[in-house]
C-alpha cells in the first residue's frame, strides 16, 4: 500500500504541478493579471488535487470537511511558494516559464504533509474526526 500511495500522490501531484503551471504561463501569455491567473490556478489544481488524492493516494471518501481542509493545506502551500518562486524569479533572475516549475517542485515536499494531514488524518478513519 505504501508504495501505491507513494506512485498515486507522485502522479496526482504531477499532473497538479502540469496544469498549475499550464495555467500560470497560458493566462500569463494572455495577459491576464497575475492575482486572476493564480485563482484560477488555485481553484483548478485544488479540486483535481483533492479529487485524486482522495480516491487514489489514500482511498478515502469525498467530504466537504475533506475538501475545506485540503483547500486549506493548498492556501499554506501558496504562502510558502510566494517567497520561492520570488527566489527563483527575482533574486536569481530566471524568466517565469522556468521559475514557476522549478518553485512547483521545490514545493512537493511540504505539499505531501499538508495533502496527508488534510485527507488522510488518523481521525478521518475512525469518523470522529470530521
Amino acid at each position: 500500500m505504501i508504495t501505491r500511495s507513494r506512485t498515486a500522490f507522485l502522479g496526482i501531484s504531477g499532473t497538479c504541478l502540469a496544469v498549475h503551471n499550464a495555467l500560470m504561463i497560458v493566462t500569463d501569455w494572455a495577459g491576464m493579471p497575475l492575482w486572476s491567473a493564480i485563482a484560477i490556478s488555485f481553484t483548478v489544481a485544488t479540486l483535481v488535487g483533492y479529487f485524486g488524492h482522495s480516491v487514489l493516494t489514500f482511498g478515502q471518501p469525498l467530504s466537504l470537511g475533506g475538501l475545506g481542509r485540503y483547500s486549506v493545506g493548498m492556501v499554506t502551500s501558496v504562502a510558502i511558494a510566494i517567497p520561492v518562486i520570488w527566489f527563483w524569479r527575482v533574486a536569481l533572475h530566471l524568466p517565469m516559464v522556468i521559475a514557476s516549475p522549478v518553485a512547483s517542485v521545490c514545493t512537493v515536499g511540504i505539499n505531501f504533509i499538508l495533502t496527508r494531514w488534510a485527507i488522510a488524518r488518523p481521525l478521518a478513519s475512525t469518523g470522529s474526526g470530521s
